[in-house]
């Protein structure tokens, strides 16, 4: 069908909803959250391999009515925070969509005789080691070379000392042995088969994308599926019915009847604007 027309906050709705609706009955709560100026509420659905992610939100009759896009400085700690959250959501849905149980993960560290200066220099030492790994699959006729890789680091840099660092590394080059024999810099190798849990690998993720850090990955990684859908729901009572958690998972499953609800839907509000704002994770069924 096509989409419908509106105002799509879809960049930034998880922005400016952020206060958690807790159920009520109370008619003047309820008829704040019906704005006039709400068009129709859209599904948002990102699939990573097998976890799915359900996003609902409203969409406005123009852009003057819709909550506008918060404002913060690019040195602010705002946006700071906000980078980091949108690049840890990438980060865990391209593990998600790319790995599986079979793959590996790898850690990393050096000796003194070849501990870097800097980030830079040390992800010089990550790429040289990326093109051992990539001329050993050449060689022995293995699948192309898929990886993510973060170097951690601490704030040493620029201090007169050399930066205390290593990398974690997951990918599909599945020999443990050659993985680590591959790796130059002395230091300690650790290599172990990725346990997925639940939510996939997005435990993982989010523990190798802690601290200071910055992560690279192959080319060739696919991408997570994202698709809009504008007809799952006719009227805002319709979506208020996802409230109610007896409900919610009726309607999910209708909405969704080939994945297994993971958690009840997170539902956020905000009160100057109405509407509302439904988060669920759910999971392929086997």
């Amino acid at each position: 069908m096509k989409k419908r027309k509106g105002y799509d906050i879809a960049g930034y709705v998880d922005d400016i909803y952020t206060h958690p609706f807790e159920d009520t009955r109370e008619e003047r709560i309820e008829a704040a959250l019906r704005s006039n100026n709400i068009s129709h509420y859209r599904v948002k659905t990102i699939i990573s391999g097998p976890i799915v992610e359900s996003e609902i939100y409203p969409v406005w009759n123009s852009r003057r009515y819709a909550p506008p896009k918060p404002k913060s400085k690019g040195s602010s700690t705002a946006q700071k925070n906000l980078n980091e959250k949108n690049a840890r959501k990438k980060f865990c849905r391209l593990l998600n969509a790319n790995f599986t149980a079979d793959d590996i993960w790898a850690t990393f560290t050096y000796d003194q005789q070849h501990r870097p200066e800097n980030v830079d220099g040390a992800i010089k030492e990550m790429q040289k080691y990326i093109k051992r790994l990539s001329a050993y699959v050449k060689k022995h006729s293995l699948p192309p070379l898929k990886y993510l890789y973060v170097t951690e680091y601490n704030d040493e840099e620029g201090k007169g000392n050399k930066v205390r660092i290593h990398h974690h590394l997951v990918t599909n080059f599945r020999d443990r042995d050659v993985a680590e024999r591959l790796w130059k810099c002395g230091g300690r190798t650790n290599t172990r088969r990725l346990q997925p849990d639940d939510f996939n690998l997005e435990g993982l993720g989010r523990y190798l994308t802690k601290g200071k850090r910055r992560w690279n990955s192959s080319l060739n990684l696919e991408k997570p599926k994202v698709y809009t859908a504008d007809s799952k729901f006719r009227s805002v009572r319709q979506v208020e019915s996802l409230l109610i958690p007896t409900k919610a998972a009726e309607k999910l499953s209708k909405l969704y009847p080939h994945f297994i609800v993971l958690e009840p839907p997170k539902i956020y509000t905000n009160a100057l604007y109405g509407g509302y704002y439904i988060y669920t994770r759910m999971r392929r069924a086997e």
